[in-house]
């Protein structure tokens, strides 16, 4: 993870709030609040195994949608407890779907979108924005958006303020209704990319 200074607490607003508040954010006149001139990211990233392993007990700490190694190895184990075929890829449905039939209520904080991969984070993306599908039906739409500055590693440079991260999480159904906001969060003049951060 790259280290990065927010310049503010997440903010969670209603989806049609978030665009004029976007647009009053860089248009002001303080200083540091200049938006970088580089590009769009829409992420989706489910994180369905992490979801699973972090209610079950299995894991434990905040969900942030990367494959790291303690998650891995801990459906790695799954995949031996259960007796799957050894060749099972650790992020495969048949482990997300035995996991699914475990009890557990665990729950934790969702840091998905708030967390920027370093390789990202070096090309300064203007807007960040994170599609985080819930494993629980009950989960209604929630955003949220916070400027950052990513903080550059040593001899890279100075601090740059350079762009915003949106989180759009909810269960499918709230997800996909959310869905028409990212027209109105498009900055047009800049390529957008999509960054799909999970099965097909």
């Amino acid at each position: 993870m790259s280290p990065q200074l927010t310049l503010q607490t997440p903010l969670k607003l209603p989806p049609e709030e978030i665009p004029s508040y976007l647009k009053q954010l860089w248009e002001t006149d303080q200083p540091l609040k200049t938006g970088s001139n580089t590009f769009c990211l829409i992420v989706w990233q489910p994180a369905w195994i992490e979801q699973q392993l972090v209610r079950t007990g299995k894991i434990k700490g905040s969900i942030i949608g990367t494959k790291h190694h303690e998650l891995i190895q801990a459906a790695r184990k799954i995949i031996l407890e259960e007796k799957l075929p050894h060749s099972t890829p650790p992020f495969d449905k048949k482990v997300v779907n035995i996991l699914a039939s475990h009890q557990g209520s665990n729950y934790t904080e969702d840091m998905r979108g708030q967390h920027i991969d370093s390789a990202i984070s070096e090309l300064q993306p203007r807007r960040l924005i994170t599609l985080a599908p819930t494993i629980s039906q009950e989960e209604q739409l929630e955003t949220l958006v916070a400027a950052y500055c990513p903080i550059p590693g040593e001899g890279r440079g100075n601090t740059a303020c350079c762009g915003d991260v949106v989180v759009i999480r909810g269960n499918l159904i709230s997800i996909n209704k959310g869905l028409k906001i990212l027209q109105s969060l498009e900055i047009k003049e800049l390529p957008a990319w999509l960054w799909w951060n999970g099965s097909l």
